[in-house]
């Protein structure tokens, strides 16, 4: 297995869309255009990058502007679009459970780096709270929405590694 980054490939899939809507919001997205690499051909991550944290940014900033993204790109947020989105990354504790499992695989794997493995720890936290949705209290929807696709980003990989989908 080479290892390709899918986290990398998830973050620059929509790189154009991304980067414009980015631009536009005044938010700088370091090595988030740069192609796919792999473990072998390259080593570890560079750097302390922390490529969850620039979209985990560049969500909350469109959330502060009412802004939407991806489907919604440059459409105005309602407080129901808002209320669908927060039902949609509420997880139960297996589900919690399945989320820390993933994370902590990738990056045993070196499949993300420290910082992001740390980023995806503490919008989980140790047990899940009711209140915010089995996330860990205080996890905002931003941080929700770019952890919940990371993760599946990153299970999708985990599989296709073991020879499934």
């Amino acid at each position: 297995m080479t290892g390709t980054i899918t986290v990398r490939r998830h973050l620059r899939r929509r790189s154009g869309k991304t980067a414009k809507v980015a631009a536009a919001l005044g938010i700088e997205m370091p090595g988030m255009t740069v192609a796919p690499y792999t473990r072998r051909r390259y080593g570890a991550l560079p750097g302390n990058q922390n490529r969850i944290e620039a979209r985990i940014e560049i969500r909350r900033k469109a959330f502060r502007e009412g802004v939407g993204l991806g489907d919604k790109a440059g459409k105005r947020l309602t407080d129901e679009d808002i209320k669908k989105a927060e039902q949609s990354v509420a997880i139960n504790f297996a589900e919690h459970a399945a989320y820390q499992d993933v994370q902590a695989y990738a990056h045993a794997s070196g499949t993300i780096n420290t910082d992001e493995a740390s980023t995806i720890y503490r919008a989980l936290g140790e047990i899940g709270s009711e209140k915010n949705g089995g996330w860990a209290t205080g996890t905002d929807l931003a941080t929700k929405i770019v952890v919940t696709r990371v993760i599946a980003d990153l299970l999708d990989a985990r599989i296709a590694a073991r020879g499934g989908r």
